[in-house]
Protein backbone atom coordinates (compact mmCIF):
# COMPACT_ATOMS: atom_id res chain seq x y z
CA UNK A 1 0.00 0.00 0.00
CA UNK A 2 1.52 3.74 -1.03
CA UNK A 3 2.33 5.33 2.15
CA UNK A 4 0.40 8.67 2.34
CA UNK A 5 1.60 12.17 2.34
CA UNK A 6 0.44 12.96 5.07
CA UNK A 7 0.11 10.83 8.59
CA UNK A 8 -3.40 10.25 10.34
CA UNK A 9 -3.03 12.67 13.45
CA UNK A 10 -4.28 10.68 16.59
CA UNK A 11 -7.55 12.54 17.92
CA UNK A 12 -8.70 13.61 14.56
CA UNK A 13 -11.48 12.69 12.61
CA UNK A 14 -11.31 11.61 9.28
CA UNK A 15 -13.94 11.23 6.41
CA UNK A 16 -12.62 7.68 4.92
CA UNK A 17 -14.08 6.37 1.41
CA UNK A 18 -13.80 3.46 -0.96
CA UNK A 19 -15.57 1.63 -3.44
CA UNK A 20 -15.67 -1.66 -5.63
CA UNK A 21 -12.76 -1.91 -8.39
CA UNK A 22 -13.92 -0.55 -11.47
CA UNK A 23 -17.08 0.83 -9.57
CA UNK A 24 -18.52 -2.92 -9.23
CA UNK A 25 -21.19 -3.92 -6.75
CA UNK A 26 -19.77 -4.87 -3.26
CA UNK A 27 -22.43 -5.22 -1.59
CA UNK A 28 -25.01 -7.34 -3.36
CA UNK A 29 -27.76 -8.38 -0.78
CA UNK A 30 -28.28 -7.97 2.62
CA UNK A 31 -26.16 -10.51 4.06
CA UNK A 32 -23.43 -8.61 2.61
CA UNK A 33 -24.43 -5.06 4.31
CA UNK A 34 -24.93 -6.77 7.51
CA UNK A 35 -21.01 -8.81 6.97
CA UNK A 36 -19.53 -5.35 6.47
CA UNK A 37 -21.47 -3.65 9.80
CA UNK A 38 -20.37 -6.88 11.93
CA UNK A 39 -16.78 -6.19 10.13
CA UNK A 40 -16.54 -2.98 11.09
CA UNK A 41 -17.65 -3.07 14.43
CA UNK A 42 -15.72 -6.13 15.12
CA UNK A 43 -12.09 -4.63 14.36
CA UNK A 44 -12.66 -1.41 16.40
CA UNK A 45 -10.60 -3.44 18.81
CA UNK A 46 -6.47 -4.11 18.50
CA UNK A 47 -7.50 -7.93 19.81
CA UNK A 48 -10.57 -9.93 20.43
CA UNK A 49 -10.90 -13.32 21.61
CA UNK A 50 -12.22 -14.87 18.33
CA UNK A 51 -11.82 -14.56 15.18
CA UNK A 52 -14.96 -13.25 13.41
CA UNK A 53 -15.94 -15.79 11.51
CA UNK A 54 -16.72 -17.58 14.69
CA UNK A 55 -17.54 -14.99 16.71
CA UNK A 56 -20.49 -14.49 14.57
CA UNK A 57 -21.93 -17.94 15.07
CA UNK A 58 -21.68 -17.38 18.62
CA UNK A 59 -25.49 -17.35 20.19
CA UNK A 60 -27.04 -13.60 20.04
CA UNK A 61 -27.09 -12.90 23.78
CA UNK A 62 -22.75 -13.90 23.78
CA UNK A 63 -22.70 -11.33 20.92
CA UNK A 64 -23.95 -8.37 22.35
CA UNK A 65 -21.84 -8.69 25.50
CA UNK A 66 -18.45 -8.83 23.49
CA UNK A 67 -19.82 -5.94 21.10
CA UNK A 68 -21.09 -3.68 24.69
CA UNK A 69 -17.82 -4.15 25.81
CA UNK A 70 -15.96 -3.39 22.78
CA UNK A 71 -17.73 0.24 22.63
CA UNK A 72 -16.58 0.72 26.39
CA UNK A 73 -13.15 -0.10 26.19
CA UNK A 74 -11.00 2.87 25.89
CA UNK A 75 -8.47 1.36 23.87
CA UNK A 76 -10.21 0.80 20.37
CA UNK A 77 -8.37 2.07 17.39
CA UNK A 78 -11.17 4.40 16.51
CA UNK A 79 -14.39 5.68 17.42
CA UNK A 80 -16.89 5.46 14.86
CA UNK A 81 -19.19 8.95 14.37
CA UNK A 82 -21.31 7.73 11.21
CA UNK A 83 -21.48 5.81 8.28
CA UNK A 84 -23.58 5.11 4.92
CA UNK A 85 -23.12 1.83 2.93
CA UNK A 86 -24.01 1.86 -0.66
CA UNK A 87 -24.19 -0.85 -3.28
CA UNK A 88 -20.74 -0.18 -4.71
CA UNK A 89 -18.68 1.72 -2.01
CA UNK A 90 -19.12 3.19 1.51
CA UNK A 91 -18.36 5.92 3.69
CA UNK A 92 -17.19 6.17 7.53
CA UNK A 93 -16.64 9.62 9.26
CA UNK A 94 -14.07 8.39 12.46
CA UNK A 95 -12.29 9.23 14.74
CA UNK A 96 -8.35 7.64 15.08
CA UNK A 97 -8.23 7.20 19.44
CA UNK A 98 -4.26 5.81 19.27
CA UNK A 99 -1.59 5.94 16.87
CA UNK A 100 -1.52 3.98 13.32
CA UNK A 101 -5.57 3.26 14.32
CA UNK A 102 -7.03 4.09 11.14
CA UNK A 103 -4.76 2.02 8.89
CA UNK A 104 -4.77 -1.00 11.23
CA UNK A 105 -8.72 -0.81 11.31
CA UNK A 106 -8.93 -0.29 8.01
CA UNK A 107 -6.73 -2.90 6.92
CA UNK A 108 -8.51 -5.37 9.24
CA UNK A 109 -11.83 -4.65 8.67
CA UNK A 110 -11.17 -4.42 4.22
CA UNK A 111 -9.34 -7.64 3.85
CA UNK A 112 -11.79 -9.51 6.49
CA UNK A 113 -14.30 -8.25 4.23
CA UNK A 114 -12.81 -8.94 0.97
CA UNK A 115 -11.78 -12.47 1.82
CA UNK A 116 -15.60 -13.29 2.53
CA UNK A 117 -16.72 -11.48 -0.94
CA UNK A 118 -14.32 -13.61 -2.65
CA UNK A 119 -15.64 -16.96 -1.22
CA UNK A 120 -19.12 -16.27 -0.87
CA UNK A 121 -19.60 -14.66 -4.54
CA UNK A 122 -16.78 -17.15 -6.17
CA UNK A 123 -14.95 -14.35 -7.10
CA UNK A 124 -10.93 -13.55 -7.28
CA UNK A 125 -8.85 -10.41 -7.54
CA UNK A 126 -9.50 -7.19 -5.64
CA UNK A 127 -12.82 -5.68 -4.47
CA UNK A 128 -11.61 -2.44 -3.84
CA UNK A 129 -10.64 0.39 -6.32
CA UNK A 130 -7.50 0.82 -4.49
CA UNK A 131 -6.32 2.04 -1.12
CA UNK A 132 -9.20 3.49 0.81
CA UNK A 133 -8.91 7.53 0.84
CA UNK A 134 -9.21 9.68 3.93
CA UNK A 135 -9.52 13.13 4.24
CA UNK A 136 -8.75 15.10 7.96
CA UNK A 137 -11.45 16.87 9.38
CA UNK A 138 -10.11 20.45 10.16
CA UNK A 139 -13.09 22.41 11.59
CA UNK A 140 -16.55 22.08 13.19
CA UNK A 141 -18.56 23.22 10.24
CA UNK A 142 -16.52 20.57 8.03
CA UNK A 143 -17.47 18.07 10.48
CA UNK A 144 -21.30 19.10 9.91
CA UNK A 145 -21.35 18.91 6.62
CA UNK A 146 -19.84 16.20 5.93
CA UNK A 147 -22.05 14.11 8.60
CA UNK A 148 -25.18 15.66 6.58
CA UNK A 149 -23.67 14.52 3.09
CA UNK A 150 -23.00 11.06 4.21
CA UNK A 151 -26.09 10.29 5.78
CA UNK A 152 -27.84 11.93 2.63
CA UNK A 153 -25.69 9.87 0.45
CA UNK A 154 -28.40 6.90 -0.15
CA UNK A 155 -30.95 9.78 -1.07
CA UNK A 156 -28.77 11.64 -3.52
CA UNK A 157 -27.66 8.74 -4.94
CA UNK A 158 -31.49 8.27 -5.63
CA UNK A 159 -30.72 4.44 -3.82
CA UNK A 160 -33.82 5.54 -1.88
CA UNK A 161 -36.74 7.43 -3.72
CA UNK A 162 -38.08 9.58 -1.64
CA UNK A 163 -36.69 11.99 1.76
CA UNK A 164 -39.10 9.96 3.81
CA UNK A 165 -37.40 6.70 3.11
CA UNK A 166 -34.35 7.73 3.78
CA UNK A 167 -35.16 7.80 7.46
CA UNK A 168 -35.60 3.50 7.30
CA UNK A 169 -32.73 2.90 4.97
CA UNK A 170 -30.63 0.70 7.50
CA UNK A 171 -27.37 1.00 6.30
CA UNK A 172 -26.64 4.23 7.34
CA UNK A 173 -26.38 5.68 10.95
CA UNK A 174 -29.07 8.01 10.50
CA UNK A 175 -31.71 6.10 12.41
CA UNK A 176 -29.44 6.12 15.15
CA UNK A 177 -29.20 9.81 15.41
CA UNK A 178 -32.47 10.57 14.99
CA UNK A 179 -34.22 8.00 17.18
CA UNK A 180 -31.71 7.23 19.93
CA UNK A 181 -31.45 3.59 18.93
CA UNK A 182 -28.22 1.45 19.80
CA UNK A 183 -25.52 0.91 16.88
CA UNK A 184 -21.90 1.18 16.33
CA UNK A 185 -21.82 5.07 16.13
CA UNK A 186 -20.62 7.72 19.06
CA UNK A 187 -23.76 10.29 18.98
CA UNK A 188 -23.26 12.72 21.61
CA UNK A 189 -20.15 14.53 19.41
CA UNK A 190 -22.40 15.65 16.54
CA UNK A 191 -25.59 15.80 18.66
CA UNK A 192 -24.36 18.52 21.46
CA UNK A 193 -24.25 21.25 18.07
CA UNK A 194 -28.26 20.90 17.99
CA UNK A 195 -30.68 21.60 20.68
CA UNK A 196 -32.18 17.77 19.76
CA UNK A 197 -32.02 15.23 17.46
CA UNK A 198 -35.06 16.65 15.79
CA UNK A 199 -33.25 19.96 14.88
CA UNK A 200 -30.14 17.69 13.52
CA UNK A 201 -32.59 15.48 11.72
CA UNK A 202 -33.99 19.28 9.92
CA UNK A 203 -30.10 20.12 9.13
CA UNK A 204 -29.94 16.95 6.88
CA UNK A 205 -33.39 17.26 5.55
CA UNK A 206 -33.64 20.72 4.39
CA UNK A 207 -30.73 20.44 2.39
CA UNK A 208 -31.56 17.26 0.44
CA UNK A 209 -33.09 18.28 -2.57
CA UNK A 210 -30.51 20.81 -3.40
CA UNK A 211 -27.67 18.44 -2.57
CA UNK A 212 -29.18 15.34 -4.67
CA UNK A 213 -29.39 18.66 -7.78
CA UNK A 214 -25.61 19.32 -7.34
CA UNK A 215 -25.05 15.65 -7.52
CA UNK A 216 -27.00 15.56 -10.53
CA UNK A 217 -25.30 18.34 -12.13
CA UNK A 218 -21.41 16.39 -11.31
CA UNK A 219 -22.71 13.31 -13.24
CA UNK A 220 -24.08 15.29 -16.35
CA UNK A 221 -21.08 17.68 -16.68
CA UNK A 222 -18.84 14.06 -16.25
CA UNK A 223 -20.70 12.01 -19.11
Amino acid sequence: MPVRPEPFVTDYIYHIFNRGVNRSTIFHNRQDYQRFYDTIEFYQLPTQPIKLSYFLKWPVTEKYKLLEATQRDPNKYVSIYCYAFMPNHFHLLAKQLQDNGISEFMRKAQNSFAKYENIRHERTGGLYEGPFRAVRVKTENQLLHLSRYIHLNPYTSRVVPSLSKLHTYPWTSLPQYITGKTGICETRSLLSLFSSPKQYERFISDHADYQRELNLIKHLALE
